[in-house]
């Protein structure tokens, strides 16, 4: 089933919002959403590293019966949650990791994860 206009549009809409609310706009990450023939997968996340550059592609042909809102709604979630870990995810593929640098990513991804509690718990006592 080919994706429309209008399933791009709510997916576009649905990463910038979880990636807002993650925080990713302000951990120097640049997003970019299209759309391209993806093999059975009905979203990917791609990231230039050294730029900071995310790509979230959307399928331009959606398997039969994964095009609901509900199920866009998760798939943009899901590729933000991939960029969210990013700062750890890059470590794996360096040769050699050094203590500072681990413990760099961590913080990072625990400030934005921590943010993100704070202000989803802001006034509700807890």
């Amino acid at each position: 089933m080919k994706t429309t206009p209008e399933q791009f549009s709510f997916f576009d809409a649905r990463v910038r919002h979880w990636w807002n609310l993650l925080g990713m706009d302000q951990a120097g990450y640049r997003l970019e959403t299209r759309t391209e023939q993806l093999d059975g997968n009905r979203a990917v996340m791609r990231a230039g590293h050294e730029g900071r550059v995310v790509d979230i592609v959307l399928s331009e042909n959606m398997p039969k019966g994964n095009a609901s809102g509900e199920q866009l709604e998760e798939a943009a979630l899901h590729e933000v949650c991939h960029a969210f870990l990013l700062p750890l995810g890059v470590l794996g593929f360096q040769r050699f990791v050094g203590e500072n640098e681990l413990n760099h990513a961590e913080h990072e991804v625990t400030r934005r994860l921590q943010a993100l509690i704070l202000r989803l718990t802001k006034g509700t006592g807890e």
